[in-house]
């Protein structure tokens, strides 16, 4: 096999002499025995569709898939292999052109180059492109028009074969007069399609070898805004100049029409819709005069296109002097020329953008007179010329108008080491079970040191994860070419816990979910955090570890299979059904902590009657956790059963309440803290039947602050007992004492201050005791009557061990803030008992 790579020149040209070239060298230099191959970007074979024989001197184009700048060519030899030698820096994505001649052009995935197929070259890979061309071909052209006889330009017209599901074959755009032109087609009938809207007619349109078809169609569509561009071109001097070109261009596509410049430097295109000119560019040019792209630009990298150019139609331009031209060879860190992006940067931001060829060679030819710089994309961080690792530190190059500069430059090689120490942000010790994530790479040796090898130099983006016992932390650092380069990063320590669960006598873990119930003097989050050892799809494992809020907990456990295992409050050393039993998990800011291990037992249920002596429509519900958890479960309607199922085989503290009445525990007590447990047997079901007998207490609120939210807990258990927001209403309440929290713009618990010594009137806790069927209205206002220490729970045994004068002062204080509107039975209508 041999090649030969030709400079661009004519297609009949191009295709004779690389027969005659590849025909002497299979002769003049056959290869070394044992000679290593060179390496390659692309290679293939070219044959003829119709009879599978090679296709000598058929030659491959890469090309730019947007600016459409030829990267490589190579031609077939006599066995219609090519091969494209070289090897790339970075992954670039071509568009490959095959034709020979008397054959059809062929892009890939079509027979024309707009809208084909960009092939992706690969660092390392070379790509194999094999191309079957046929000799028989033809041309579908035509004008696409409005029913009015309109052109319409700058839309793409996509051509398909008439059989139904066949994938489009080739495409293009309508120039601004409307016509359109389509070589290259295999003989066969043909569908047309437009990318806004739908045509009167498709066709089908018969194309046959060596034969024209017109395809005139009409486009139905209105236009509501139409534009005629227009403008003038003027040198520097603000001279005319005339016979200017003038094109319309399209990314991928190329020039979609152009007009030329009159004596007076004119130029106007025909009328075109507003809506079709959204990703075009224009570009003039003119000889012995730099190219110009609209938004005064030197390439279409930075050329903005007309959706960003504003609704005038008048674009004027201005032609600088002859252009410089920048070029340069790149080669690799072992000196072999390299395939990659090669960017210049203007000093006003203006970018042009190219590939380096196979033999390393680039070229910019219309660089305006200015400081420039050059970077070269790797697969690592970009480099700059000449040998410099960041923008900053870039050699600035003086362009001079018509000047020719050249610009070498030898990339680094993969010799840079990184190392990464992980440490805790408050102690500085490292963390043992941290990670570093680098461009996708992740490394988490144990020991909290990671060390990456083997780098290409430059700016590199790292990130440092330990979650949940760290947040992860990102800082950027610039990689030597030598030696090693040191980032330390620091990690803020997060609060986290870690829960487990026993096996079961199986060897099977069982898939749990723990809710973090706040206790007393924590604030309960909006939503009760739920954390499970499995999610949608997986396993469960034998634990989790997770971020939690600090503060102090109790963790109600619900298992995954409820039917098989019941729910728990998590207790020191196994479940419970009373809360006052549960282990309370605290939680300390920026440190982990390890919970009791779960230990499943059976589930069994419970079902009975909540009946009311008072007429009330409200559902009625029995719950053995706060309402935040369980929400409605456990609610049926009057005159209905309720049920609760999946509880574990423990004595269970039950809250009754229908919101209207006063909330009760089992047994009738009025808090958690006197509540009779009622007993569940796994398999089995347990009665609990109970009539609501007491009218409840309210609390009419009036705050300032429409925001302030309040909630109201039990002096003697710190169970929340309700919450509202702004000034409001709080009902189904239990006489006794209560503490009120008001969270708004400031933070504070209502209460009145007392002669007593600070220490004993916080102990006393300025508790408001909710007489029975009782409203009272009270008025907060922080600083005033609400203060910043949070009271601590009562304890009924302590009221005899406080003095008389002590007593007396608190409740004639707590007395004067307690506005008594009325009785609650004499209140409400309609709640008369029954």
């Amino acid at each position: 096999m041999r090649f030969l790579l030709l400079e661009k020149r004519s297609r009949l040209g191009a295709v004779a002499a690389s027969a005659a070239l590849v025909s002497s060298l299979a002769v003049a230099l056959p290869a070394a025995v044992g000679a290593a191959e060179p390496p390659a970007l692309m290679t293939g074979l070219i044959t003829d569709a119709a009879t599978g024989q090679p296709v000598p001197g058929a030659c491959m184009e890469l090309e730019h898939p947007t600016f459409l700048t030829l990267v490589a060519k190579a031609c077939a030899g006599a066995d219609g292999r090519y091969t494209i030698p070289g090897k790339a820096a970075s992954p670039v994505n071509v568009r490959t052109h095959v034709y020979a001649d008397g054959y059809g052009d062929r892009w890939l995935t079509k027979v024309s180059r707009y809208e084909s197929v960009a092939m992706p070259l690969k660092v390392g890979t070379t790509t194999v492109r094999d191309v079957a061309l046929s000799r028989a071909s033809g041309t579908l052209h035509g004008t696409l028009r409005f029913p009015d006889g309109t052109p319409v330009g700058l839309i793409a017209v996509w051509v398909y074969p008439e059989a139904a599901g066949s994938l489009m074959i080739a495409a293009t755009r309508t120039a601004p007069d409307g016509t359109w032109s389509v070589p290259n087609l295999p003989p066969g009938a043909y569908r047309l399609a437009v990318s806004s809207g739908v045509l009167e007619s498709t066709g089908p349109f018969t194309v046959t070898d060596g034969g024209s078809t017109t395809a005139d169609v009409t486009y139905p569509g209105s236009v509501l805004v139409w534009r005629t561009l227009h403008g003038t071109v003027r040198d520097t001097g603000a001279q005319p100049v005339a016979g200017a070109r003038v094109s319309l261009w399209f990314p991928g596509y190329g020039e979609v029409g152009s007009v030329n410049t009159d004596a007076a430097g004119g130029y106007s295109f025909p009328k075109v819709a507003s809506g079709l000119l959204y990703e075009h560019r224009i570009v003039v040019t003119a000889p012995g005069r730099a190219a110009t792209w609209s938004g005064d630009r030197p390439h279409p990298q930075s050329s903005p296109p007309f959706q960003q150019l504003g609704t005038s139609d008048l674009f004027d331009f201005t032609l600088r002097p002859s252009a410089a031209t920048v070029s340069g060879r790149l080669t690799d860190g072992t000196g072999d020329p390299v395939v990659t992006t090669v960017q210049l940067r203007q000093s006003n931001g203006s970018l042009h953008s190219e590939y380096s060829a196979p033999d390393g060679t680039y070229r910019f030819p219309n660089v305006w007179p200015d400081q420039v710089t050059l970077n070269y994309t790797t697969t690592g961080p970009k480099q700059f010329a000449a040998r410099k690792l960041s923008e900053a530190e870039a050699d600035k190059y003086t362009v001079a108008a018509g000047a020719a500069v050249t610009v070498d430059n030898q990339l680094f090689g993969p010799t840079g080491t990184l190392e990464v120490r992980l440490v805790d942000a408050v102690t500085g010790e490292l963390l043992p079970k941290a990670c570093a994530l680098m461009s996708g790479n992740q490394q988490c040796v144990p020991g909290g040191i990671q060390r990456f090898e083997g780098l290409l130099p430059g700016p590199r983006a790292v990130t440092g994860q330990a979650w949940p016992v760290a947040a992860n932390a990102t800082d950027s650092v610039t990689v030597n070419p030598d030696g090693v380069t040191v980032l330390t990063l620091r990690l803020e320590p997060l609060t986290h816990a870690e829960f487990r669960v026993a096996r079961d006598t199986d060897g099977t873990a069982p898939g749990f979910c723990v809710r973090l119930v706040a206790v007393y003097g924590t604030p309960q989050p909006a939503s009760v955090q739920q954390i499970c050892n499995y999610a949608s799809g997986t396993a469960p494992g034998d634990g989790i570890i997770t971020t939690v809020p600090a503060g102090r907990y109790q963790a109600l456990v619900e298992p995954q299979d409820t039917t098989r295992y019941g729910r728990q409050w998590l207790g020191a050393d196994g479940g419970t059904g009373r809360r006052a039993e549960a282990a309370v998990l605290d939680f300390r800011p920026g440190k982990g902590a390890t919970a009791p291990v779960i230990k499943l037992d059976g589930a069994g249920s419970i079902r009975g009657r909540i009946d009311s002596v008072f007429k009330t429509e409200t559902p009625r519900c029995v719950r053995y956790a706060p309402m935040a958890v369980t929400g409605y479960l456990g609610c049926a309607a009057p005159g209905s059963e309720y049920q609760l199922t999946g509880l574990g085989p423990y004595a269970w503290e039950l809250e009754v309440s229908d919101g209207e009445a006063a909330a009760v525990w089992s047994g009738g007590a009025p808090d958690r803290s006197k509540a009779t447990g009622v007993v569940v047997t796994a398999g089995q079901t347990t009665r609990f039947d109970h009539t609501l007998k007491v009218d409840d207490s309210r609390i009419k609120l009036l705050v300032a602050d429409p925001s302030a939210r309040v909630t109201v807990y039990s002096a003697v258990t710190g169970d929340e007992l309700g919450t509202t927001q702004g000034s409001s209403m709080l009902t189904g309440l239990p006489a006794g004492r209560v503490y009120l929290h008001y969270d708004g713009s400031v933070d504070c618990w209502y209460g009145q201050r007392t002669t007593a010594t600070p220490d004993r009137a916080q102990r006393v806790g300025g508790a408001l005791n909710l007489p029975v069927a009782v409203a009272v209205g009270l008025d907060i206002k922080p600083g005033v009557n609400c203060f910043a220490a949070r009271p601590q729970l009562w304890n009924p045994a302590d009221r005899f061990r406080f003095s008389v004068d002590v007593q007396g002062q608190v409740a004639t204080a707590v007395a004067a803030a307690v506005d008594t509107l009325s009785p609650r039975t004499a209140q409400r209508s309609g709640r008369a008992a029954s």
